[in-house]
């Protein structure tokens, strides 16, 4: 009796210790975005502000009316909203958060709510794995807090998918030592496929397949090292296996809209070698495994690295990198699998000159998915693990603790700590904005050395038989600073009223009731890169501002304005035409960058151009700064008859002859085949064109004509 009672006392102890450190990780989480989970300031960097807001409100105004995001008018000619997948319509917590709480919170809360999940659900996993609460605690703050996750806060989908991986890993390790014990596991698979499904419900369909990725290494490797021990590989087969037919099976409402969606996409005549190798790091880059600012930071605009700084973000901190190294050589037996994981990441995620990629390229789904660096997720996963079991290591007392020196010690460390938390502040926080290369790099020095001795300070406190709580949270804190300090110039927040603010292009714009689109031009020249850097946001939103006032694309989604916007697959197309003019000219094609643009404005019933330049053959209606705001009486109306037609097979010089002032638009439309009955004479419109819509998606035109003719609808020019 009295053993039963210790060791349900010992239980109890242990599930209030884990609840303490669950509740930490919601709180550290809380406390970290506190100023968005008030509700009175908002996320609003780069695809925060330019994709995802916009989106989200389109989102949560969809609910309100009842209905699903099927259909976007606002954005080009009209777009597949719902098969684009990161609107994430059915998505469980999508569904509650938007169609219950205001927009600021719902959209707040979003972020805030799945960063915690994914520090809770890594502590999970490696409790499962079967390290203590406080090295748990290390790993998941490490997993948390990484470069990744927090690099890539703006993109909401990967934060809400990648915060389901730690569960899943969860579930398939749970599976694997429940066959171990002769017990059953096809619940496991369940389980683990219902999460798989949730998390493609999410909107990211590359973290599903690095998620899938990570589970066939991670099985992979324990039933290589669990086959002596009598597991068969019937069981990491069915765990797999039976996730990934659970998890398709409850996400298909998604991924089959999106599948269909993919044969359009504007880069779905891209090479599928230079997809695949495009914003991967090369060697240099491994400088910002050691210190992420080495080339700049992109929240001050110093950053001169890598495209993009966020998709090549693999830092896990100073400390944390000497943990793996600890958890990887004393612990090799457990950890082994851990490593093969994080070097198959490393591997991948170096993108041009790559040769695995030569390979690569002709295996699906790998020749599917973009963006060598996104591979870095499977390095956070496995290095937050390793940093978790080398703390296990580092906080282990020999049997015989020298008692000598622990007071001693102890101040060393606190003032290590505080010296490194300084050095942190103004290497990370400061120095990427105002300091010169060698003063950025002399801190770099001071920062890793101070970092390694706090390290070896901490780890002899140990030795000497100080309590493991007391240096246990030392080292959670010291590795949570590094991470926070890191973090918070990429996670900024502008006050609510930010976003309540219609820019006056808007307001002139909306006092027009008519059916009109707008056209908020990018560039000067068809010529010019059209990705153009997201602006520094430490320093101010003057630049979001500005892009706020000429409607960049998607922000007129806010305002209900339909914005055709010029986009890059557009622009490609532009450029083509331009090209084959000067081999088989076309008559009547304008040069110069605003003619063409007022030429298919004017095509796609672009009622309205804002324009960063002054234009004497347009209308002006005002400007202010930077920016021109003109109205284009000639643009096309939303739907018109024709009495003839052209047959153009190829698109470019489809979009020539559109672009030609000799061809008569208003009155011959131009098709990709012959029509089944041919148009003898041109049909007169006999009564005026009456449009319903009932929704978004359903259009009903009413007509008559006097002979046979061709309706033309302005509708989806890129669907």
């Amino acid at each position: 009796m009295d053993k039963k009672e210790a060791a349900k006392g010992e239980g109890a102890t242990t599930r209030r210790t884990d609840l303490g450190a669950v509740l930490g990780l919601l709180v550290i989480s809380l406390a970290f975005f506190g100023r968005a989970a008030s509700g009175r300031w908002t996320f609003f960097h780069g695809d925060l502000h330019y994709l995802f807001y916009p989106l989200k409100v389109f989102y949560a105004e969809s609910l309100h009316a009842g209905r699903l995001p099927l259909w976007n008018p606002y954005i080009g000619c009209g777009y597949p909203q719902l098969a684009e997948g990161q609107i994430a319509a059915f998505y469980p917590f999508n569904a509650l958060l938007f169609g219950l709480l205001p927009i600021t919170f719902a959209f707040n809360y979003s972020v805030i709510i799945h960063f915690a999940l994914a520090g809770i659900f890594f502590y999970a996993f490696l409790r499962r794995r079967g390290l203590s609460p406080i090295a748990s605690f290390v790993g998941a703050g490490v997993f948390e807090w990484s470069g990744f996750l927090i690099s890539h806060l703006q993109h909401l989908d990967i934060v809400t998918s990648v915060a389901w991986l730690p569960l899943l890993l969860y579930l398939w390790e749970d599976g694997i030592q429940r066959a171990l014990a002769g017990r059953e596991s096809f619940s496991r698979a369940l389980l683990a496929g219902i999460v798989l499904g949730i998390q493609a419900l999410a909107g990211s369909p590359a973290v599903v397949f690095y998620s899938l990725l990570i589970g066939a290494i991670y099985l992979l490797c324990r039933f290589a090292g669990l086959n002596k021990e009598g597991l068969s590989i019937r069981e990491p087969a069915f765990l797999f296996l039976g996730t990934l037919v659970v998890g398709a099976s409850l996400s298909a409402v998604q991924s089959l809209p999106i599948l269909g969606l993919v044969g359009y996409a504007s880069h779905s005549s891209e090479s599928s070698l230079s997809s695949m190798t495009s914003h991967g790091l090369v060697w240099g880059q491994l400088l910002t495994f050691l210190f992420p600012n080495s080339f700049g930071s992109p929240a001050y605009g110093t950053y001169v690295g890598v495209r993009w700084f966020w998709e090549v973000c693999g830092y896990l901190g100073i400390i944390s990198l000497l943990l793996i190294g600890l958890g990887t050589i004393k612990r090799w037996q457990r950890s082994w699998p851990l490593v093969v994981l994080g070097a198959v990441g490393l591997i991948l995620s170096f993108g041009k000159g790559n040769p695995v990629y030569l390979l690569l390229q002709y295996i699906p789904p790998f020749n599917s998915v973009g963006a060598a660096g996104r591979y870095l997720l499977l390095w956070t996963a496995a290095g937050a693990a390793l940093a978790a079991e080398g703390a296990e290591i580092f906080l282990q007392r020999p049997s015989q603790a020298k008692k000598r020196g622990g007071l001693f010690l102890s101040l060393v460390a606190m003032v290590l700590l505080a010296c490194w938390l300084v050095l942190l502040y103004r290497l990370v926080w400061i120095s990427p904005a105002y300091s010169s290369r060698p003063a950025v790099l002399l801190g770099e020095w001071a920062v890793l050395g101070s970092g390694i001795a706090l390290f070896f300070i901490l780890l002899a406190s140990v030795r000497a038989g100080l309590p493991r709580a007391l240096t246990g949270s030392v080292l959670a804190a010291a590795i949570l600073a590094d991470l926070f300090v890191f973090a918070i110039p990429l996670a900024p927040t502008v006050p609510r009223s930010f976003y309540e603010q219609t820019p006056w292009t808007a307001r002139r714009i909306a006092a027009d009731s008519s059916w009109y689109r707008v056209w908020p031009w990018r560039t000067l020249e068809p010529t010019e890169a059209l990705h153009e850097a997201y602006p520094a946001w430490a320093s101010g939103t003057s630049n979001y501002e500005f892009d706020w006032e000429r409607l960049r694309p998607n922000l007129p989604v806010l305002w209900h304005l339909r914005n055709v916007g010029a986009g890059v697959s557009l622009m490609r197309e532009i450029e083509s035409c331009i090209h084959i003019t000067e081999t088989d000219p076309l008559p009547g094609v304008i040069r110069g960058s605003v003619s063409i643009v007022r030429e298919l404005a004017t095509l796609l019933g672009a009622k309205y151009l804002i324009l960063r330049q002054a234009e004497p053959n347009l209308e002006l209606i005002d400007q202010q700064g930077e920016l021109w705001l003109y109205r284009n009486p000639q643009a096309f109306p939303r739907a018109w008859v024709v009495g003839a037609a052209t047959v153009r097979q190829t698109d470019a010089p489809a979009l020539g002859a559109l672009l030609s002032r000799m061809f008569p638009i208003r009155e011959e439309a131009i098709i990709d085949r012959p029509l089944m009955k041919a148009l003898t004479e041109r049909g007169e419109v006999q009564a005026e064109i009456e449009i319903e819509e009932p929704r978004p998606e359903e259009i009903i035109l009413h007509t008559r004509t006097d002979s046979d003719g061709l309706l033309i609808l302005n509708e989806s020019y890129d669907p």
